[in-house]
């Protein structure tokens, strides 16, 4: 927001427009409301129910549209997956017509307030491979494991 001398602006997205707000230590991004529903994720036309914990490409994925489609994974060494060789079979599986990012969660040791904490990786699709950060990917996760 430096370009703008503005406290906050609209940002164009194609999942909608965006709020951002500087605050007093960065900018607060508003990223819209988390959706499991199969229309909106999109998630194959036989589909009725959400895609929660089950196997696509032998991972158990959680599919929650946040602005694009994610794929949740939990798993319990974040280092040992294999991102680039596993995340494209679930990336194209046919459940997601449209495509899916793929993000991976590991649950580490609780925030001193209690705030469970994450570390996440990534497989964005477009850019086809593990990116160094991924903000709806943190939301999907957020999401899943509030589910």
């Amino acid at each position: 927001m430096a370009h703008t001398n503005a406290e906050s602006v609209m940002i164009d997205t194609q999942a909608g427009t965006r709020h951002a707000t500087r605050v007093d230590d960065g900018i607060a991004v508003e990223m819209g409301v988390p959706t499991f529903d199969p229309e909106r994720v999109p998630l194959d036309s036989d589909r009725t129910e959400p895609l929660i914990e089950e196997s696509v490409a032998g991972l158990t994925v959680t599919a929650v549209n946040t602005g694009v489609p994610q794929a949740v994974v939990f798993v319990d060494d974040i280092e040992a997956v294999d991102v680039e060789a596993v995340a494209p079979a679930v990336r194209h599986a046919d459940v997601f017509p449209a495509g899916t990012n793929v993000t991976f969660a590991e649950r580490t040791a609780d925030h001193r307030d209690g705030i469970p904490r994450f570390r996440q990786r990534s497989y964005e699709r477009g850019i086809e491979g593990e990116t160094a950060a991924c903000g709806t990917g943190s939301v999907a996760i957020a999401a899943a494991a509030s589910r």
